[in-house]
């Protein structure tokens, strides 16, 4: 016969088992609130709502008013059992969660149904995040008007400059009177740089630097030919003229050139596209008469 401890009745042992249980039950940390708790606590435990609320919880039955004290509930018959708002909201949360969404809505400050405050928290931060987007963008936007409006100013300053003191040195010229070629090339000089200091890419920088290199009247115009072994003889008055009239065409085109750089974005591609276009038709109608020659020499021959 085995000897040792007495064996304890099975219903003793399930009540061991039953306050077991109950103890860690009630020793456990209760449950971490969500966001919306959370919320609900940081809202109406606010100095400045606590009475608000106790009124609200009043009037919906949840509790009932102590004399003379504002900020305190009464969540049983009688006297005793008085709670302030945080006791309250402890002991009686979906009590309180109840009634703080009741205050919450009244005021107009009711979260989204089934948003919290993580999803404020994340379309706060995404409207800040287009906010800061938009005001680099306008920021970017308005330096670059400011720098094509600067841009603007300073090329047409010096295409003018140059543009009267070409045609002043021409007239000049032309007529046999004694012009310096300084003042037209210290203004070719300032277009050029102005050109050349463009902060353009692509084909608009390509025809800038182009212009730049090109503008006409670089130097000083001869007035005499080479006349074999006389040595030099001057211009006569249709060789003056023919040459007055080629430098100003250049010089058209030149002006020309420069005020199409202050077109926009849009208006410098069309044109580019257009006079692709037209270039592209004349090549073609050069090829339809080459090959309608060829077709009626070849017809003549037979």
């Amino acid at each position: 016969m085995t000897t040792g401890a007495p064996r304890r009745p099975a219903r003793a042992r399930t009540t061991v088992l039953l306050l077991t249980g109950t103890v860690l039950l009630t020793a456990a940390p209760p449950a971490a609130a969500g966001p919306e708790d959370d919320l609900h606590r940081v809202y109406c435990l606010a100095d400045d709502r606590r009475a608000e609320v106790v009124t609200a919880a009043v009037r919906l039955g949840t509790v009932t008013a102590v004399p003379g004290e504002a900020e305190q509930v009464r969540t049983g018959p009688g006297s005793g059992g008085e709670l302030t708002v945080q006791q309250w909201a402890e002991r009686r949360p979906d009590d309180f969660r109840r009634v703080c969404r009741t205050v919450m809505a009244a005021n107009g400050d009711a979260p989204d149904k089934g948003g919290d405050a993580a999803g404020g928290l994340a379309t706060g931060l995404l409207l800040a995040a287009v906010a800061a987007a938009f005001t680099v963008l306008g920021s970017a936007v308005e330096r670059g008007a400011t720098y094509r409006r600067q841009r603007a100013e300073a090329l047409t300053a010096a295409v003018h400059a140059y543009s009267y003191a070409a045609e002043t040195y021409l007239a000049g010229w032309q007529t046999g009177a004694s012009t310096l070629h300084e003042e037209v090339g210290r203004c070719r000089a300032e277009l050029a740089t102005a050109l050349r200091g463009l902060r353009d890419t692509g084909s608009r920088r390509r025809h800038a630097l182009a212009l730049a290199e090109h503008l006409p009247l670089p130097e000083p115009l001869a007035t005499s030919v080479r006349a074999g072994a006389r040595g030099y003889s001057p211009l006569g008055v249709d060789q003056l003229r023919a040459e007055a009239t080629r430098q100003r065409t250049l010089l058209s085109d030149a002006v020309a050139g420069t005020e199409a750089l202050n077109a926009s974005f849009m208006v410098w591609h069309t044109r580019r596209a257009l006079r692709g276009a037209a270039r592209a038709g004349a090549v073609g109608v050069r090829a339809a008469r080459r090959l309608r020659g060829r077709s009626e020499g070849g017809g003549d021959g037979r």
